[in-house]
């Protein structure tokens, strides 16, 4: 008998046996695959390590509104830094890719005003056109003032822990700002004098620094590494364990950004013969501050958000909350910023239920969202103009970033971009699966909230169950 008439004797059979083929491939696999996926996670959430916290995952594919996971989706936890996402987005949104900070200089008969306008990336090179257009204009025979009135209110966000404020991570924010808020603190032996010295920077030969550090005759006695903190009185603080001669680099929070930013401007002038050392440096506001002599402009808003997402950097995201106020309703306080973020949250489609913002980098330990809104703001992005700046500015596993040291022993099939957050006992994972050439990219949010692991150990425990997830979601979907 031929294949044809086989078939054409069968062909009610032929017909069940692809029916059911069907059925299989596109209802009983997916199934099987999706069952597979809850009782992995099921089994995370009842493991000794994990069993009082939360554990949450969302994903579906992009395009698709359906859920390829839901596993509290709609439970709100703590983000830390998957927060900046919003904010970025919010950025993008209101002040545009291309929106750039502006610091000003100005002519006022014999007195210097130096304006901040919040410029989160200013550096001590940038002040270069400043210092030449001093040279054009003739020496300063008065007052440096500045003025950093662009921002107001409140310089650290709500709920910051008093015992954050000396560290890199919680700055105080102002309208003048530079070096990240930080002032560089660098022990080594000076190579013509074999003496040893501590120098400063960006403001240079500060003082006073007061040694409180402990020293030792081997390196295995030492513990504690070197740190520093700004006083009240205004001396800088060091302790720490080290020994004679050993070379140390540390920071300490600048706690007057703007006067130590309008600082570093005069020790420039002072060091190029336009300003006596004498010289007083003010703080003022007024609304006349005569001929403007130069104007640095930052890099373009895209790039800085590339950076914040990049790497993370808080004193970033509180900047341009802060920004969104001012240049949206004029204010440029924190509260006002974060206004205009639950403005966004509402075009964006997300309910307030799903979200609690406080601040514009994820710090507060009151700010709460949710895996479904995080969905929700991809989806949206997804639909702007700018969608490729937000994407690329994600970290990209074992390549850039927060990244960089990921996923490189998950056996992941294709790549991740995606931002990390840790703050306290939480730990999240947000962005996109590419799969180039290998099916549709997933979208995923994955939060572990309520860990009782410390941020150094969470690094052991925490993370390698988050790229585990990740990595079975690349393969099961």
């Amino acid at each position: 008998m031929s294949i044809s008439a086989w078939f054409k004797r069968n062909l009610f059979l032929v017909s069940f046996v692809f029916l059911i083929g069907l059925i299989g491939f596109f209802f009983i696999i997916p199934f099987l695959k999706e069952q597979n996926f809850y009782r992995f996670l099921n089994k995370i959430q009842r493991s000794s390590d994990f069993i009082a916290s939360e554990l949450v995952v969302a994903a579906h594919y992009e395009g698709d509104a359906d859920y390829l996971v839901d596993f509290n989706a709609l439970k709100r936890i703590h983000p830390g830094s998957n927060f900046k996402l919003f904010t970025a987005a919010a950025a993008l949104r209101y002040l545009k890719p291309d929106f750039r900070f502006s610091t000003k200089l100005f002519r006022d008969g014999s007195d210097i005003v130096f304006v901040g306008g919040g410029d989160p990336s200013l550096q001590q090179k940038d002040f270069d056109e400043f210092i030449a257009a001093v040279k054009k204009s003739g020496k300063i025979r008065g007052t440096l003032y500045y003025d950093d009135s662009y921002f107001e209110g409140e310089r650290y966000g709500p709920g910051w822990g008093h015992d954050w404020f000396d560290q890199y991570f919680a700055v105080p924010i102002t309208a003048l700002q530079i070096n990240d808020n930080l002032l560089s603190i660098l022990g080594l032996q000076n190579e013509k004098t074999k003496r040893f010295e501590i120098t400063t920077s960006p403001l240079e030969n500060y003082s006073p620094i007061v040694d409180r550090m402990e020293y030792f005759e081997r390196p295995e006695q030492m513990k504690d590494a070197v740190t520093a903190s700004l006083k009240d009185d205004g001396s800088i603080e060091l302790r720490g364990d080290t020994m004679r001669l050993l070379p140390f680099q540390t920071s300490a929070v600048m706690k007057d950004p703007s006067r130590i930013t309008a600082l570093v401007l005069k020790q420039q002038l002072v060091k190029a013969g336009l300003m006596q050392a004498q010289a007083p440096a003010s703080k003022f506001r007024k609304k006349s501050y005569g001929k403007l002599l130069a104007e640095h402009q930052s890099l373009p808003l895209k790039d800085l958000v590339y950076r914040m997402l990049k790497f993370s950097k808080n004193n970033y995201a509180e900047t341009l909350v802060r920004t969104l106020g001012k240049e949206v309703v004029g204010g440029g306080s924190q509260q006002e910023g974060v206004e205009i973020l639950r403005e966004f949250f509402d075009e964006v489609g997300i309910p307030e239920q799903e979200i609690s913002p406080m601040d514009g980098s994820g710090l507060s330990p009151e700010t709460r969202i949710s895996a479904a809104a995080i969905l929700k703001l991809f989806v949206y992005v997804n639909a702007q103009p700018w969608k490729d700046v937000f994407w690329d500015a994600l970290p990209e596993s074992q390549v850039d970033g927060t990244l960089k040291q990921r996923f490189k022993n998950a056996g992941l099939h294709n790549r991740v971009i995606a931002k990390t957050g840790t703050h306290g006992f939480s730990s999240s994972l947000s962005g996109k699966i590419l799969r180039e050439g290998n099916g549709r990219d997933i979208l995923f949010s994955i939060h572990v909230y309520n860990h009782h692991f410390s941020t150094e150990e969470s690094v052991a425990r925490v993370i390698p169950v988050i790229d585990k997830i990740v990595t079975l979601l690349d393969r099961q979907f």
